[in-house]
């Protein structure tokens, strides 16, 4: 098991986010089979087991209830669908309610439809309209594809597409998924609810344009919505930005500068606005791994326009997600800068939680003004209005120094005030108030809604 781990993380871990440290060599999971142990759920401590860490304070926010699951990747970030949240790991997938109790873990409990995936990283689900769940697969040593799970936790079938999928696949209105690949392979899906999904077109279109990387962290966007007669597909690459149609043609394609050493590259997720406009995170002026001198966000208004960078006075590190907060602010998770609070009109900066952080993931804002996000190691942070900290809590892995290469991801806000968190090999449950997103936010986290399903047409039909 030791083995099988160690190779997964390297593999896995590694190739999404680069060798940040040494995986451990004693990381021991919890007991794969089913427990009935009330509100602890898969395993791990009970409340009055857990540690009292700097800035854990339960008369600020309630720690409600902790998981323990097998490792997950950076990809790792969980959705929400007719009451379940959805976690991927290494090779298991993880159903629990709103309170935390167990529904499912696949492959664990299914014993009925014969589905089988390669040995590897299940990351960030998304789900269709139907409710069918679907997961991208990191293989070890190479590979992958998309895994489909029906609401009763029974795989449906796994499709290999012969290289890591990464990302979360982003659902089409029509049920058909878009699964990116991080050599920059793109695919159409149908499932049709047979036992074969159908691939409709596949290949690597951003090739012949020089457009090679997928950013990590960087699901496709879909926009079914600005021009409906011409829906649109957008992928992003380090080198820039690709516009295809839902056919797999190309429509236009936006490549940042390149200045030779001082070669602008993307470096976070696409954030689109409800015009149809694009940002993401771009750097310049490498100083060394997720290290740059100049950091700033590139803006496209439109397939017609060219690029508007805008660039920021942060220092050196690495914006590695952008989200959407309250009141025209723009919330930059950073490598090395904390996270960061800039008006998205001037760049100017409002405030944030300047700890140097390794990474910090894609942070959600409440109705009420406080910003949630994780950070390594493991941490769980909680801001106000104005960027100052307002609880923090460390969940610790069981072998500390896995916190090194494990990433957090970005929480669930619900509307009662519930956050769920999913860092390492931890999902907890979180309450500061009663206030859940805000309300102008279009795209305020990763895949922009609680189904992770990337398109524009989710975010204007609201939550």
């Amino acid at each position: 098991m030791r083995t099988l781990l160690r190779t997964a993380i390297l593999a896995g871990l590694i190739l999404l986010v680069g060798a940040c440290a040494s995986p451990g060599a004693s990381y021991q999971p919890p007991d794969s089979q089913p427990k009935d142990l009330g509100e602890v759920g898969f395993g791990g401590d009970t409340l009055a087991d857990l540690p009292q860490y700097d800035g854990y304070d339960p008369t600020v926010c309630t720690l409600l209830w902790k998981k323990s699951t097998y490792l997950s990747s950076t990809a790792g970030h969980p959705a929400f669908d007719r009451g379940r949240i959805y976690v991927g790991a290494l090779g298991k997938l993880y159903a629990l309610g709103e309170t935390g109790t167990e529904v499912f873990i696949w492959p664990d409990q299914d014993d009925q439809s014969g589905v089988t995936v390669p040995e590897g990283m299940l990351v960030s689900p998304s789900i269709g309209n139907n409710g069918v769940i679907y997961t991208g697969l990191v293989a070890n040593g190479g590979g992958g594809g998309v895994l489909a799970l029906n609401t009763s936790g029974m795989g449906k079938w796994y499709l290999d597409l012969e290289t890591p999928v990464a990302e979360a696949p982003a659902v089409l209105q029509d049920g058909s998924f878009i699964a990116l690949g991080t050599d920059g392979k793109v695919a159409r899906v149908r499932d049709f609810g047979q036992d074969k999904p159908y691939v409709v077109w596949s290949g690597k279109p951003g090739e012949a344009l020089g457009l090679l990387t997928p950013v990590a962290g960087a699901q496709p966007v879909l926009d079914e919505v600005t021009d409906g007669a011409n829906p649109r597909l957008w992928v992003l690459y380090r080198e820039g930005l690709l516009l295809l149609d839902l056919d797999g043609g190309v429509k236009g394609s936006f490549l940042l500068d390149d200045n030779g050493d001082s070669a602008v590259q993307a470096t976070g997720n696409l954030l689109p606005s409800p015009d149809g406009s694009l940002c993401f995170p771009v750097a310049s002026e490498s100083l060394g791994p997720n290290l740059f001198a100049k950091l700033g966000v590139a803006c496209l208004a439109g397939p017609a326009v060219a690029l508007d960078y805008k660039y920021l006075e942060l220092g050196s590190g690495m914006i590695g997600s952008l989200s959407e907060g309250r009141d025209g602010t723009w919330l930059l998770g950073t490598s090395n800068l904390g996270l960061r609070l800039v008006y998205r009109e001037t760049g100017a900066l409002l405030g944030g939680h300047f700890e140097s952080f390794q990474d910090c993931a894609q942070a959600v804002q409440g109705a009420d003004g406080l910003i949630y996000f994780g950070a390594k190691p493991s941490w769980l942070k909680v801001l106000n209005v104005n960027g100052d900290l307002h609880w923090q809590h460390a969940l610790k892995n069981s072998e500390g120094e896995l916190d090194a290469v494990l990433a957090p991801s970005s929480p669930l806000l619900f509307a009662d005030g519930l956050v769920v968190f999913h860092a390492g090999n931890q999902i907890a449950g979180l309450k500061c108030g009663d206030s859940g997103p805000a309300g102008n936010a279009f795209w305020p986290r990763y895949g922009g809604n609680e189904r992770n399903t990337g398109t524009l047409a989710d975010s204007l039909a609201g939550e």
